[in-house]
């Protein structure tokens, strides 16, 4: 895969920027190309993630996702009973078992989710000699030396689930993260996702993160979901001005997830500039018909819990915070929501 560099990052480009047409001409050269390796089908998987994803509501789309990442792991696993040692077979398994970790997850099946990062662990750990050689694993390492450390602190529930796991360090994961932006092959889109993730969700320096995801939004014009989080980290380093055209654009959107993103975003919009009842109005409405995405609805609920705040509705600012607890993952919103209920 990796001698034919120029056809894979036209074929990610094609995928991220939503072209499926092209995408499907460009996989179908790469499976001539390459005899059908493994990676050509992780790369088909990553296609039908982005067209689940982030609505997630689409079952067909989902089970057929699964299905190909099982059998992609499964390819790559027979792979690497001939060639023990290929970095491309190794990472190709490692993010498939990786991505049906995160499927399992979506869909709370938390003893699945830990069997398939088992299956994931051996090479995520192997893959780390060969980081120079494959700047792909930086990605790996990178997420699990962030997440080691800091999911158990979040969630103590999953500590006895990696005692056998290796220590991580948050700061080395993210630095890795950087390196696999500029220098990995499949992975730098990803890669950006995550670490302005990251900043923004968990530490909490969204002024940092701006820089990736408006050169996301730059590169890949036709994904609304580069541009639902670049407007999202405007608000978060409080540049109000310059998301709302942005915010604008995904009420325009077709596609009900991205007028849902629109709404919450808009009501945060407009509650930064003072204008509380349209700012609640708008939560409420996005809450009426509220996407997947529990974090989306977990800022609903954050901007009701400000206005009841603000216009001295102290009980029911409590109730909202505490509706913000049960969704909110990331601590943006869970630590403000705590130091208020304390």
């Amino acid at each position: 895969m990796s001698v034919h560099q120029g056809l894979v990052n036209q074929t990610l480009q094609a995928i991220y920027n939503n072209q499926p047409a092209q995408t499907n001409t460009l996989l179908n050269q790469l499976d001539q190309r390459t005899a059908n390796h493994p990676g050509v089908d992780l790369l088909r998987a990553v296609r039908l993630h982005w067209q689940w994803f982030p609505a997630r509501t689409d079952q067909g789309l989902r089970n057929q996702l699964v299905t190909l990442l099982e059998k992609t792991a499964a390819n790559a696993a027979q792979g690497l009973d001939r060639h023990a040692d290929d970095p491309e077979l190794m990472f190709t398994y490692f993010t498939a078992e990786a991505m049906l970790t995160r499927m399992a997850y979506y869909d709370r099946q938390m003893l699945k989710s830990v069997a398939y990062a088992k299956n994931a662990y051996a090479y995520l750990q192997k893959g780390r000699a060969y980081r120079q050689q494959y700047p792909d694993f930086y990605f790996s390492s990178g997420l699990y030396d962030y997440y080691r450390e800091e999911y158990p602190q979040l969630h103590p529930a999953y500590k006895p689930l990696v005692w056998f796991m290796r220590s991580g360090d948050k700061q080395k994961g993210m630095n890795q993260l950087v390196l696999a932006i500029q220098q990995s092959l499949f992975s730098r889109v990803e890669a950006t996702l995550y670490l302005t993730h990251i900043l923004a969700d968990y530490e909490n320096r969204a002024p940092e993160a701006l820089p990736y995801l408006a050169q996301l939004a730059k590169q890949y014009p036709d994904n609304p979901f580069f541009s639902a989080r670049y407007a999202e980290m405007l608000l978060n380093a409080q540049r109000p001005a310059s998301a709302s055209l942005l915010i604008d654009n995904l009420l325009k959107n077709p596609q009900p997830v991205y007028r849902q993103v629109g709404l919450v975003l808009k009501a945060r919009l407009r509650l930064s500039q003072g204008a509380t009842l349209e700012a609640d109005t708008l939560a409420q409405q996005l809450l009426q018909n509220p996407p997947k995405d529990e974090a989306w609805q977990a800022w609903a609920y954050t901007i009701r819990a400000r206005v009841a705040v603000q216009t001295g509705q102290l009980k029911q600012a409590r109730l909202h915070y505490k509706k913000v607890l049960d969704l909110a993952e990331y601590p943006i919103l869970s630590q403000e929501a705590k130091h208020y209920l304390k």
